[in-house]
């Protein structure tokens, strides 16, 4: 076994070995992740390309990660899982973490960081829901404030 030296630090460590330390997002060092979960059951038909709202975030919540755990859907239908501003909703980012799910998997968002309240919603696609379909599961997160 060989020591070793270490030459260049992370920005993290260089930030808190200052003699007057720079605080490090709660993301970046000594964040908790928490977890949040989603379950939408149809109570009647629901069309193709429905909005389904499923859950809403803080102004500054950091996604790492999550899964959709149980997803029953009838007529062929899939689903999309992205996120909006609440405020001022667009489906810019309807399928950023998975798009076009008919089984139960995960997703790993590379750390998407919201900078207002946030909205985690699904879209439906090709059928439509029938009373009683699922789609259930959870997402990881910091709330960097």
């Amino acid at each position: 076994m060989s020591a070793i030296t270490f030459d260049v630090a992370s920005t993290q460590l260089a930030n808190i070995r200052l003699d007057r330390p720079i605080l490090n997002n709660n993301n970046d060092v000594g964040g908790r992740v928490r977890i949040c979960k989603f379950d939408y059951t149809a109570t009647g038909a629901v069309s193709s390309g429905s909005q389904i709202e499923l859950l809403e975030f803080g102004p500054t919540t950091v996604f790492v990660g999550g899964a959709v755990t149980e997803i029953s859907l009838s007529n062929s239908a899939t689903a999309d899982l992205g996120y909006t501003a609440t405020k001022t909703p667009v489906d810019d980012n309807k399928d950023v973490f998975l798009d076009g799910v008919t089984a139960a998997t995960e997703f790993s968002p590379a750390m998407v960081t919201t900078s207002e309240k946030t909205t985690l919603f699904a879209t439906t696609g090709v059928g439509s829901l029938a009373s009683g379909d699922k789609l259930i599961g959870y997402v990881l997160y910091v709330d960097n404030t």
